[in-house]
């Protein structure tokens, strides 16, 4: 899934920037401006500061759901010797059960408090979040990565036979797998917000640096 999108903001900065720098790019502007735009539905636009901390926070909290799934991998690895008698005698299926749902409830836990200003990137329902990178209209579109245990496949999560067991082990597999695939798309959206304010800074200063230039000539 991609999470970061740019739109054709991007252009509309340009045409700004021209009431800073003047003449020279107001042919530029004028074009950029006739570009028909396709959008989707209406969403409130976070500021750059928000779109930050809500990334941050949810790379975080993915981060936190991953130490959790390793905790119930093992939980579930004790829970298959117990097939073998004598193999196990310090836990019980119900013990270990206790622990995984305890474990579970930490995943949803550590969701709910990845909110930032309204904003989680990693819960229920997959929305797409649009960040604006600039005050001239740079806009960037953060698509959520919902890592809460339903999300995941895990809400009925059981070890309470060998059958079971097997079941759970696949599906804590394929939810590490699910969630280190989001953790790097989150990482990259957050990188990304990063990039995108050191780029806006500096087109700024280098074309309003031009622009004083030009109005010397």
């Amino acid at each position: 899934m991609e999470a970061v999108t740019k739109s054709i903001g991007r252009l509309d900065d340009l045409y700004a920037l021209t009431q800073v720098t003047g003449a020279a790019f107001r042919r530029l502007g004028q074009v950029v401006a006739g570009v028909e735009i396709q959008t989707g539905v209406s969403q409130r636009a976070y500021t750059l500061s928000e779109g930050r901390l809500a990334t941050q926070a949810a790379v975080a909290a993915a981060g936190d759901v991953l130490d959790s799934l390793y905790a119930i991998r093992d939980k579930i690895g004790i829970a298959d010797g117990l097939a073998v008698p004598s193999q196990r005698t310090d836990a019980s299926r119900f013990s270990l059960q206790t622990d995984i749902t305890n474990l579970l409830g930490g995943i949803d836990k550590a969701v709910s408090r990845a909110g930032v200003s309204g904003l989680n990137l990693v819960s229920q329902p997959s929305t797409a979040a649009r960040i604006q990178t600039t005050d001239l209209g740079g806009v960037t579109t953060v698509t959520s990565q919902p890592l809460d245990s339903r999300s995941l496949g895990l809400s009925a999560l059981s070890i309470a036979d060998q059958s079971a067991t097997e079941t759970a082990r696949v599906a804590v597999e394929q939810a590490i797998q699910q969630v280190s695939i989001r953790y790097d798309t989150l990482s990259g959206a957050a990188q990304g917000l990063s990039y995108d304010d050191g780029v806006g800074d500096g087109l700024v200063r280098a074309l309003a640096g031009l622009g004083a230039g030009l109005g010397a000539v």
